[in-house]
């Protein structure tokens, strides 16, 4: 009976460590039960995570100081071509019937000869950007024209090039935790728990209150977001 009665009042007398190792095992072993299990299932089952880049390349330029024709094409003259018919007798032959009538061509003056060789000598200069956005790149193009004739040009395009990475990570089934803390009261705060998925959790929570020195036990269910 002595040693029954030491037992029971060993028991009332250090009831508070007693409580808190039994706590301090519970957290931990199923803090170790969720890392084997969550190891576990993150070995088997992995997670693809695609990220697409859009990437500058080098600048791709060229230019044409001395751009020569493909096809020079002369348009046919009608109106001296028809005068030339109608003064051989050409045209009566092949609309004969048909009355001829002659008009006079006015002839230019100088003020349309000047402005003739002023639009002649003029220098334009056409500076385009075809298109600029993050997924084709960058074309420009300049170009010189003077003298009825393209006299220079010009173009530049910066490249976009599209990268794709696929990599993949594991996918933790349990992922267990643990914490601990202090309250107002006071208290002492520990718990531990696992989590479901890396979404859901659940908890064991002790809590020892100094002032009182009552201790409680209770249980959490979590949802991280």
């Amino acid at each position: 009976m002595d040693e029954e009665k030491k037992i029971k009042q060993f028991i009332t007398d250090n009831s508070f460590w007693i409580k808190l190792g039994c706590a301090i095992l519970i957290i931990a072993a199923s803090w170790f039960i969720g890392f084997k299990m969550g190891r576990a299932y993150s070995e088997k089952h992995m997670k693809p995570k695609i990220e697409i880049r859009y990437e500058k390349g080098d600048t791709v330029k060229v230019e044409v100081t001395k751009p020569v024709p493909y096809e020079v094409v002369k348009p046919v003259d009608t109106a001296n071509f028809l005068i030339g018919l109608i003064a051989s007798g050409v045209y009566n032959e092949l609309f004969p019937g048909k009355d001829t009538v002659f008009v006079e061509i006015p002839t230019s003056t100088s003020e349309d000869t000047i402005a003739v060789v002023n639009d002649y000598n003029l220098k334009r200069i056409y500076n385009e950007v075809f298109f600029d956005n993050d997924t084709t790149g960058k074309l420009h193009f300049r170009g010189e024209v003077q003298y009825n004739r393209l006299r220079y040009y010009e173009y530049s395009f910066v490249p976009v090039y599209k990268t794709i990475t696929e990599t993949k990570y594991a996918v933790r089934k349990f992922s267990p935790f643990v914490g601990a803390g202090l309250s107002t009261h006071p208290s002492i705060i520990a718990q531990g728990g696992i989590f479901f998925d890396e979404k859901y959790g659940v908890a064991v929570q002790y809590n020892y209150n100094w002032t009182l020195r009552k201790n409680d036990f209770g249980a959490l269910f979590i949802y991280k977001f």
